[in-house]
């Protein structure tokens, strides 16, 4: 099941480099940021799904993993519900 796991992640960044790519060609850089940490979330969440999985990694990286993928959330709801200025 890890393995999945690893073939998504990669893919999860391609999908980062692709969009990041697509933004700078289309003059749309300052949109980045959001397209990240949208993705970040889920990936720091898969990821603490991969550590806890192997059971030889401790408690602690996959707690960090859980508050950054939360952080990236919260970061990516900010962006998102800003009023336009």
């Amino acid at each position: 099941m890890t393995t999945l796991l690893d073939i998504i992640l990669a893919l999860v960044l391609v999908e980062s480099a692709v969009i990041a790519a697509f933004r700078f060609r289309r003059n749309e850089a300052s949109a980045i940021p959001s397209d990240l940490a949208y993705l970040a979330s889920g990936f720091f969440l898969m990821l603490a799904v991969r550590l806890a999985w192997t059971e030889t990694s401790p408690l602690l990286p996959v707690l960090a993993l859980v508050t950054l993928a939360g952080i990236s959330h919260v970061f990516d709801m900010v962006k998102r519900f800003r009023k336009p200025t």
